[in-house]
């Protein structure tokens, strides 16, 4: 069948790098939005705004390597999307919807993302979420629910 599935990837492609970059823009976390096709980065880090970032961008460059990537994938995955750190980069958030996907799909994922990141716009949120739900992992003795 003829699924246009070449054309679909490059507008839906297109439709979520605006839409995240619309939605993310000035977020204190988030370096650049970029992309081909359907596979798109978000790059954590310290950037011009925010406190803690003028201060310590040594410390938000190291969060966002070592679990902030990992963090946000996680909570899309809470809210049903699928994305993951890329593999030599955890600082990326790479975003890879399948090329069937439709421009409502593309509006949920990139509204479930800008709600993630709305929770962290800083490191302390991220630190404090980690350690809580880590705290209830080992008091359930490492048990997964």
């Amino acid at each position: 069948s003829d699924e246009k599935l070449v054309e679909n990837s490059a507008a839906r492609g297109r439709q979520l790098l605006a839409s995240l970059r619309e939605k993310l823009r000035g977020h204190p976390l988030v370096r650049e939005i970029r992309g081909r096709g359907l596979l798109v980065g978000i790059e954590f880090g310290a950037t011009d705004s925010g406190l803690l970032n003028r201060v310590a961008p040594a410390l938000v460059d190291l969060v966002s390597r070592k679990v902030f990537g990992q963090w946000v994938a996680l909570r899309l995955l809470e809210k049903g999307f699928l994305s993951q750190p890329a593999s030599q980069q955890w600082n990326v958030l790479r975003l890879e919807p399948p090329l069937t996907v439709t421009a409502e799909e593309i509006d949920e994922a990139a509204a479930a993302t800008a709600e993630v990141l709305e929770d962290y716009r800083g490191i302390g949120p991220v630190l404090k979420d980690v350690a809580e739900r880590l705290g209830r992992q080992y008091a359930a003795g490492w048990a997964f629910r």
